[in-house]
């Protein structure tokens, strides 16, 4: 397991919260993109060796990946207040988007120990346990949303 890098160099939300939701997205939309990439490559294995069943396991992942890009892509509607955010918000937010993070690498692992020679079943299974933590993630994510709404000011 590494060690999480997504608030290297991170000020903090205290101050310029529209920033570094910004910076976080940005870092966080790059875990999804690096896993997304992987998956790509599985997804063209799959279509290549004609495994249909895998293929359209993988390819579930792979509109759920471009979904949540998506969603991370976007720029939040309202302005954020100047003051920022307190501790325990930013502490709670921290912890989110390092559990995201996470999330985001061990389902780059789980791909990354897949070879071609194991069983459909197995990596079906496997494809499973990445559709689950792609779920938290998400879950995650929106979580962390609702506590940054608190930072915002709308109209």
């Amino acid at each position: 397991m590494t060690q999480s890098t997504i608030h290297d160099d991170f000020t903090g939300y205290i101050h310029n919260v529209k920033e570094n939701d910004r910076i976080i997205r940005e870092r966080v939309l790059q875990c999804i993109k690096n896993l997304h990439e992987k998956n790509l490559h599985c997804l063209n294995e799959a279509k290549i060796h004609g495994k249909e069943k895998l293929f359209s396991e993988i390819e579930t992942i792979h509109k759920r990946l471009e979904k949540f890009e998506q969603e991370i892509s976007k720029t939040p509607v309202a302005d954020f207040k100047i003051e920022g955010l307190d501790k325990s918000d930013e502490d709670k937010l921290k912890m989110i988007e390092e559990k995201i993070e996470r999330l985001a690498n061990e389902c780059g692992e789980i791909i990354d120990s897949l070879s071609c020679s194991q069983v459909d079943t197995n990596i079906i299974d496997q494809y499973t346990r990445i559709a689950s933590h792609l779920r938290l993630a998400e879950r995650l994510y929106h979580e962390r949303m609702m506590i940054l709404k608190k930072a915002m000011v709308f109209g």
